[in-house]
């Protein structure tokens, strides 16, 4: 079996580096890793090429694009993967020497030829021994948005794909907007396929004060466009929980109101129109705050 390790970096050669040495060391090399540089700088293009050296055991694909974000990024990486699963690894992660050897055990020949089954989740780390966001106890199977809404499992976790399935999704591009979350790829993909979950951490997460993840909120009202395509597709999700079902219609009208959209159209797209007109005076007072904030 061949593993497709995708990694889109940014002005972040330095993680890069850090990451291939992490690679290196794997106790397997049934892998190929495939890097996107996303517009990086001259110089930082410069020392990436570092890591093209003829006495490593795996295969690395480099290629280059003009700047427009991760999910543009992976579009073009899913294109050229050739394993048969592929994992995204980002270039501030640090995997386990026993990363691929993991992915490799769970996705026996039987589970490959599984058509219902799309995904084999694994927790990311904080350090080797404690998760950033725990899984359930052993081995567990069912549809992949269906189990994490059921146990609120909200955040990041390490999603292995069957490269096959992945192939037949791309992320969009709006015009003028270079931010949109994982979660679209993984809402379409994940309400079809079920998912194994593994509480077995495969790498260390560690994101950087100028990274994605720490500047969310902000990244996300640059983006309204795709946001908003996000908060839709969680509207329909039957297995959420109150709680968070709110905080969805919230986080829905907010960006609702950013993109001008009528409140007649926000309202077509929301199961239960009554309950939610509570969240509409929330968002209209987030939406001043967040233009005060971040204008």
């Amino acid at each position: 079996m061949l593993i497709s390790v995708v990694t889109t970096v940014y002005n972040n050669s330095e993680g890069l580096l850090q990451l291939f040495d992490k690679l290196v060391t794997q106790e397997k090399h049934n892998f190929e890793w495939i890097i996107i540089d996303d517009g990086s700088n001259f110089q930082q293009r410069k020392i990436m090429t570092k890591i093209r050296t003829n006495n490593i055991p795996f295969k690395i694909m480099l290629y280059h694009q003009a700047n427009q974000g991760k999910h543009i990024a992976l579009n073009y990486a899913f294109s050229k993967a050739k394993g048969d699963v592929t994992i995204i690894v980002d270039s501030d992660d640090k995997p386990l020497s026993t990363m691929i050897s993991i992915i490799n055990k769970y996705w026996t020949d039987k589970r490959m030829t599984d058509k219902r089954l799309g995904i084999i989740t694994f927790e990311r780390g904080t350090t080797f021994r404690e998760p950033l966001r725990s899984l359930p106890k052993g081995e567990n199977r069912d549809n992949y948005i269906d189990f994490r809404y059921k146990n609120s499992l909200y955040g990041d976790y390490a999603e292995t794909f069957k490269t096959s399935i992945l192939k037949k999704y791309s992320f969009p591009n709006f015009y003028g907007e270079k931010f949109l979350n994982e979660g679209y790829i993984l809402n379409k993909l994940g309400k079809k396929y079920d998912s194994l979950f593994i509480d077995r951490i495969i790498y260390l997460s560690e994101y950087r004060n100028e990274g994605l993840t720490k500047n969310i909120r902000k990244i996300e009202w640059d983006n309204p466009v795709g946001t908003f395509e996000v908060c839709k597709m969680g509207l329909d999700n039957i297995n959420i929980s109150k709680k968070q079902m709110l905080k969805n219609i919230i986080k829905y009208y907010l960006f609702g109101i950013k993109n001008k959209i009528s409140l007649r159209r926000l309202l077509d797209n929301i199961p239960n129109k009554i309950a939610s007109i509570v969240c509409i005076p929330i968002a209209v007072f987030l939406y001043f705050v967040f233009s005060i904030q971040y204008n």
